[in-house]
């Protein structure tokens, strides 16, 4: 079995906390993505992240249950192994977007994702 609970908080103009728990009966791969609007440009690695488009700064922090055994994806139009860091406005169109993946391989995990605007 599975199971999965996501916590939301949110600061109108101040933060946005998501917090994911999951728990099986067995070792999974489980990975959080964030999806970008076309005008963020993402930066930054091992659970500091910046987002920004010019206008508006976004720092984002983030940490599993995994600790040190976390992996990090930042993706950007990939076609390999599977679509992703893409956004599709109509039939048979892709346009190139940020996307990023907290990786954490457990039985059970907890993610969580700090958004602050700067």
């Amino acid at each position: 079995g599975f199971w999965h609970r996501r916590q939301i908080d949110y600061r109108p103009g101040e933060e946005l906390r998501i917090k994911d728990t999951v728990r099986s009966d067995r070792v999974r791969d489980y990975v959080q993505w964030h999806h970008f609007a076309r005008a963020f440009e993402l930066s930054g690695d091992a659970g500091r992240f910046e987002i920004d488009d010019g206008e508006m700064l976004v720092e984002l922090t983030t940490s599993t249950s995994c600790a040190d055994d976390t992996e990090y994806m930042k993706i950007r139009g990939q076609r390999e192994p599977r679509l992703q860091g893409w956004a599709s406005v109509a039939d048979r169109e892709r346009h190139p977007r940020w996307a990023l993946g907290i990786e954490c391989q457990a039985r059970n995990a907890t993610f969580e994702a700090l958004f602050e605007l700067m």
